[in-house]
């Protein structure tokens, strides 16, 4: 059996919907959401999908970076899966069975349209966690963006060991302006997965861009390409299983949600 796991603490259902009903058209297997408190109508609609959730004590706010704690916990105590999609959750829907993509790898990520060292943000991300040193090892590597990770389970479960461990070791350095305006900074995990995927800390692992993927990262995208059945491809004119990020693009899917939501 496949899982995937995604934390979803702090979102109702408006917010998981296209998700949820995306994912339960073209994947019948496992889905297990983390969340903190969900509201009457999100456990009802997760029920009726037949979505388990795990309702812990994970912060909203903090999410970013501790779930890999929470990914950890629960795979390390539940080994029993083949493979594994760790993915966001609301500005994602999918398109087909992510499962049936043909990787050569154990354990596979996905390039958004950029170079970090023309990405203010996540230049901020490395330079603020691991250090000024090792971002200028990488700073000429296209971005690899730490919301979805797809892999054998035990592969799986090594990186999220290791994310957790960097995470505590290179906390967020926050700027004296941050710090005198309260200033919340989230999503840095991401600073400290650039790093691990391309230091050498992962063995048996692979990168898929845009162009010939089956994972669609839009955030740096500059145009999309769809079919004559409106569903997004890749460069080939295959259609990708996963979009990552269309809020982005939130005109060009409207016809797109309508469909999977109706």
């Amino acid at each position: 059996m496949n899982l995937i796991l995604s934390v979803a603490a702090g979102y109702n259902w408006s917010q998981l919907e296209i998700f949820v009903k995306s994912l339960r058209k073209i994947y019948s297997e496992k889905v297990l959401l983390i969340l903190n408190k969900p509201d009457t109508e999100l456990i009802k609609k997760l029920v009726e999908f037949n979505i388990d959730f795990l309702d812990t004590k994970i912060i909203p706010n903090e999410s970013y970076q501790s779930r890999y704690q929470y990914y950890y916990d629960y795979l390390n105590n539940n080994k029993g899966y083949q493979k594994v999609l760790l993915t966001d959750s609301r500005d994602v829907f999918f398109q087909n069975n992510p499962f049936n993509f043909l990787y050569k790898k154990n354990l596979n990520f996905f390039l958004e349209d950029e170079y970090i060292k023309n990405c203010s943000v996540n230049i901020k991300w490395i330079r603020r966690t691991v250090g000024k040193l090792i971002l200028e090892k990488i700073i000429d590597k296209k971005i690899s963006c730490c919301g979805q990770v797809i892999g054998n389970c035990e592969n799986i479960i090594e990186y999220c060991e290791i994310m957790r461990k960097n995470i505590i070791k290179y906390h967020y350095k926050s700027s004296i302006h941050s710090i005198l305006f309260k200033r919340e900074i989230k999503g840095w995990d991401q600073g400290i997965h650039n790093y691990l995927v391309y230091s050498d800390f992962l063995k048996n692992i692979d990168f898929y861009d845009n162009i010939s993927g089956d994972v669609a990262t839009l955030s740096h995208s500059k145009e999309l390409n769809f079919n004559n059945k409106g569903g997004l491809i890749n460069q080939y004119g295959n259609e990708y299983s996963i979009v990552h990020q269309y809020d982005h693009f939130i005109d060009s899917f409207k016809n797109l949600i309508y469909k999977i939501t109706n």
